[in-house]
């Protein structure tokens, strides 16, 4: 069974949950022209949600553990919070990092099972959001929803952390993976092998260090010549 995509991009939505649909709400009341975006309006919907009562889910103590803490919905305020470990009080997303708003999306849409097997998860470059340690998290979290709920995920990444954290964590986890390169408008896999894809899209991501290489050279022959 193949459900509705779930479209992920930002961790800002988080930050302005209450904000953003209490907008939305307000303008279409007023007969506004004005509509959100479909995945906005469905992710703002899945979050809304209550969750089961019970946390005893693997996936939500893995989360809880990373980010020391769990991300909720508070029904009566209508708004997002951020509960630290053994801290009493709750925080606003506002104050919480990019990388806690990331892994909150997960946490939640765990918990009220809007993730599941035969989710389609669309992750649109997390890695902006997150720090290089956290990337590699993620990728291992990400690779663990396939094997572990048949979640079916595509994320798209110009980060050598994540896409080779992917390619690891899938072959240690013996779970088919496919990668392929955007390159001129056109989506391709180099002559239908992963390997030779992989080794494209790391040069391609390695061009800026030509530019130091360059950069170097040029220094070292001032220095040189005087």
């Amino acid at each position: 069974e193949i459900h509705l995509p779930i479209f992920i991009d930002t961790p800002d939505l988080l930050a302005k949950f209450n904000y953003i649909k209490n907008t939305s709400v307000l303008l279409q009341q007023n007969k506004l022209n004005f509509e959100l975006p479909i995945e906005v309006t469905d992710l703002i919907l899945r979050i809304s949600q209550l969750p089961e009562k019970s946390k005893n889910i693997k996936e939500f103590q893995i989360i809880k553990n990373i980010i020391s803490g769990e991300i909720y919905y508070n029904k009566s305020k209508d708004d997002i919070f951020y509960k630290k470990n053994n801290l009493p009080k709750s925080l606003p997303m506002s104050k919480t990092s990019s990388g806690i708003k990331m892994f909150g999306y997960f946490q939640m849409l765990i918990l009220n099972k809007s993730i599941k097997s035969g989710t389609v998860l669309i992750l649109d470059e997390p890695e902006v959001h997150l720090h290089p340690k956290w990337q590699l998290k993620m990728a291992k979290f990400i690779v663990k929803l396939i094997k572990d709920k048949g979640v079916k995920v595509l994320v798209t990444s110009h980060s050598p952390y994540m896409i080779e954290a992917l390619q690891r964590y899938s072959e240690l986890s013996k779970v088919n993976s496919d990668f392929y390169l955007a390159e001129d408008g056109y989506i391709k896999k180099e002559n239908d092998s992963n390997s030779e894809t992989l080794a494209k899209i790391f040069e391609k991501l390695s061009e800026p260090f030509d530019v130091f290489d360059e950069m170097d050279s040029q220094s070292m022959e001032t220095l040189i010549n005087g």
